[in-house]
């Protein structure tokens, strides 16, 4: 389940308005240019899965990006690449 709610930010007026957390997450289409553009060759399928595991998060994309560009395999799924 996605994280819902939204963050308020202390200080100046400007920044106590709320962050909502959809706005913190990576679309797919955002997950897909981060793995190319990082030199993963990823397909539809992965960068669902992808999406569909970290909620979005960059972070977490990042982590599955860096091993599957370091070891050139899918740890998440088990598989390999394609």
């Amino acid at each position: 389940m996605a994280p819902t709610g939204s963050i308020a930010l202390g200080g100046d007026d400007l920044l106590h308005s709320p962050i909502e957390v959809d706005a913190l997450a990576c679309t797919r289409d955002e997950i897909d240019a981060l793995f190319a553009q990082r030199g993963v060759d990823a397909s539809v399928t992965q960068i669902d899965s992808v999406h569909q595991r970290t909620l979005g998060w960059p972070a977490a994309a990042g982590c599955l990006n860096s091993s599957a560009r370091c070891t050139g395999r899918w740890h998440a799924q088990s598989r390999s690449k394609v």
